[in-house]
């Protein structure tokens, strides 16, 4: 068997040993020390160049993340202010601004310890440092101090978010739920929303918004069900409810056409009934409601630019000993929260999928276009048209047939001779 062939350099390396040329071998060793030595570095180059790429993506993920996360800021009743490592505002919504009479563009930058009030200060650092070092949500009662001096008590809870920063949620107190626990609940479950535009991708929505619905129950001990419906509850676009008791009371206000989400859509505003089998509003519902055991509702708007896009339904089912549970003022306020939290998801998924369309009309467009210029070439090339004339040609065409633009230049430029003469 033959041997491989050695190269060149190595072949040249034996000549050169054999003739007892030190001098030369020496030279010729260091040249190949020199070859290998510049292998090395291309590869260190390719692998850097690998890793800022990685770096890069991660960092528009990030950019990304952090786009969506404050477009939902934005649209919270709750005052949100975000802080980073040293304590300092480095985001914050309307809401806080309002709270604090302070411009948003005024709050960037400040101490957040400078806007409590100074007998709280201390309270504020300690819980922050334990925040910091458990990793985990805190809560803390004190008096956000505005900049025309009025105190304000609230229930400020801060939880972990990305890079060293911190997002603190102010519960002022006729908001926050009366237990402590149940306000980091809260809370935890609005950063969570907040996250999950990353978590699914656009041709994930409906999975995305049953998600977000299956953090609603668990923070009101009364509900047994909630769900979503977006558009017309009579005709919804689309439903995401977390229990099959949810869905068939859904199904009974879609197929009645009548009940508290039908009431909440059209008159874009808060319904609530204590007892929907005695409510008069609803006489069908009211007969259906004893047989699937429905007792209350709550059914807040769900708005995107103050327009009602849906509805978030929360139900309560009556219990053994035949007692309305829903409609305590407290579930009240988290259903207004949830909902609000809803209209922001909902917000950024549809701003979302409308640049996702956008970028593939785009995409689209700049491949139509190379063929749309041949099909435009030879028409005017069989014609003796001018540019303009030869697109005229082929719009007309497109709309007499009724086919897309791009299609029926491919078929001219596919079979010029017969797809030129029919136009």
């Amino acid at each position: 068997m033959p041997r491989p062939a050695e190269r060149p350099d190595h072949r040249r390396l034996l000549e050169l040993a054999r003739a007892d040329d030190d001098g030369a071998v020496r030279l010729l060793v260091e040249d190949l020390d020199r070859e290998v030595a510049l292998e090395e570095l291309r590869t260190a180059l390719e692998e850097i160049s690998e890793q800022h790429d990685h770096v890069l993506a991660l960092s528009q993920d990030l950019a990304e993340r952090r786009r969506w996360v404050e477009r939902m800021t934005a649209g919270l009743p709750l005052p949100v202010v975000v802080t980073d490592a040293g304590g300092l505002v480095v985001e914050a919504n309307a809401r806080m601004s309002t709270l604090l009479v302070v411009p948003l563009h005024r709050l960037l930058g400040k101490p957040l310890v400078s806007f409590v009030a100074p007998d709280d200060r201390a309270r504020l650092a300690g819980s922050w440092h334990r925040l910091v070092a458990d990793g985990d949500r805190h809560s803390i009662a004190l008096r956000l101090l505005g900049r025309d001096e009025r105190e304000t008590p609230v229930v400020l809870v801060g939880l972990p978010d990305t890079h060293e920063r911190t997002r603190w949620f102010a519960f002022a107190d006729q908001d926050a739920p009366s237990a402590t626990g149940r306000t980091l609940d809260l809370a935890h479950v609005v950063s969570e929303i907040m996250q999950l535009p990353q978590a699914y991708g656009t041709d994930h929505t409906r999975a995305l918004l049953h998600s977000a619905v299956s953090f609603v129950t668990p923070l009101l001990p009364a509900a047994a069900g909630a769900s979503l419906a977006l558009g017309p509850p009579e005709r919804p676009l689309l439903q995401a409810s977390d229990s099959a008791f949810a869905q068939r009371v859904d199904g009974l206000e879609v197929m009645l056409e009548e009940g508290p989400c039908v009431d909440a859509f059209r008159g874009e505003d808060l319904v609530v009934s204590e007892d929907v089998p005695r409510d008069a509003r609803w006489p069908r519902l009211a007969d259906r409601a004893r047989e699937v055991g429905l007792a209350s509702v709550v059914a807040a708007p769900v708005q995107v630019a103050d327009r009602t896009v849906g509805v978030l339904n929360v139900y309560g089912a009556r219990d053994t000993e035949g007692e309305d549970g829903l409609a305590d003022e407290r579930d009240i306020a988290v259903v207004r929260l949830m909902a609000a939290s809803l209209g922001g998801l909902v917000a950024v998924v549809h701003e979302r999928t409308e640049l996702v369309e956008t970028r593939t009309q785009l995409e689209a467009a700049l491949r139509s276009r190379p063929v749309i210029d041949q099909a435009k070439g030879i028409l005017m090339l069989t014609y003796g048209c001018t540019p303009d004339e030869a697109f005229d040609r082929l719009v007309a065409a497109s709309r007499h047939r009724n086919v897309k633009l791009r299609h029926l230049a491919e078929r001219v430029v596919a079979d010029p001779a017969s797809a030129a003469d029919e136009l």
